[in-house]
């Protein structure tokens, strides 16, 4: 017990003095020494995380993780750098892995996402969400925009061997989260559209998916987009609700938009 409270002190020290976050490599390699000691996971323990439950994943305060996440904000490069390494942790602790989710710098998940189950990418995102009151758009295109963008490309190349019921209970949560934020702004419509897309590429997934998962991810877009559509005026044109700009060369661009969301609704719609 005493080692363990020196590990756990050192462990701290170290965290709150390495403010540009140059020791995290290194630190993570410690984590796996505490887990097993605490008694938080055993070598090699095959460990199922639900997102959307499991709050103690997204930072360990008894370690100053969120330290650790600060500090790494803007480090991008970080996970290209040291993938490699922190790579082979993952069979030998499973706590390494959402701990690297958590900690990972801004620009490198969407890098990430070819590492750790697509589930945990959405389960961060709506963390972030949740934690965040008011998104600038840069913070919009690297927190949720990018991020999700990543997982549909990562859906459309190739298989994924994560639990379709927990995938779908993310994007679920994920849903109600973006409701809370989105307003009408042309990169908030970006996300409203890389969120759609990003479902309905997973209901399509390599033909793997079953009717009734299709049926539930329709059902999430559908819901999603109705409640934001009423939301506010969000769409140019009289067919949502909206008014027609014909003053400010607005015209050719509203109706282009328009038959996007026309396409989306319809393939929501019929599948």
């Amino acid at each position: 017990s005493q080692v363990l409270e020196g590990i756990i002190h050192l462990f701290v020290y170290t965290v709150d003095k390495d403010k540009g976050g140059d020791l995290v490599c290194h630190l993570m390699k410690a984590l796996p020494i505490i887990h097993f000691m605490r008694g938080d996971c055993k070598p090699h323990q095959k460990i199922s995380f639900d997102p959307t439950q499991n709050s103690w994943v997204w930072g360990d305060e008894t370690l100053n993780t969120s330290v650790i996440q600060s500090a790494m904000t803007n480090r991008s490069g970080f996970i290209k750098e040291y993938i490699d390494e922190l790579q082979m942790l993952f069979n030998l602790d499973p706590l390494i892995m959402p701990v690297l989710v958590y900690i990972c710098p801004r620009d490198d998940l969407p890098l990430l996402c070819g590492y750790v189950p697509l589930s945990l990418i959405i389960g961060i995102v709506t963390n972030k969400l949740e934690r965040t009151y008011n998104f600038d758009k840069r913070e919009l295109d690297t927190y949720i925009i990018k991020p999700m963008a990543a997982v549909q490309r990562k859906l459309l190349q190739s298989s994924i061997s994560e639990s379709v019921t927990m995938f779908m209970k993310c994007l679920a949560q994920l849903s109600t989260s973006l409701l809370k934020h989105l307003n009408s702004s042309d990169k908030e419509k970006e996300t409203v559209l890389v969120f759609a897309l990003t479902t309905l590429a997973f209901s399509h997934h390599n033909n793997t998916t079953s009717g009734d998962i299709k049926k539930q991810c329709h059902s999430i877009v559908q819901d999603f987009l109705k409640q934001w559509i009423f939301k506010l005026s969000v769409i140019g044109g009289s067919i949502f609700g909206g008014s027609i700009d014909v003053y400010h060369g607005n015209l050719a661009r509203q109706d282009a938009e328009i038959k996007i969301w026309e396409f989306i609704l319809m393939r929501t719609v019929v599948g």
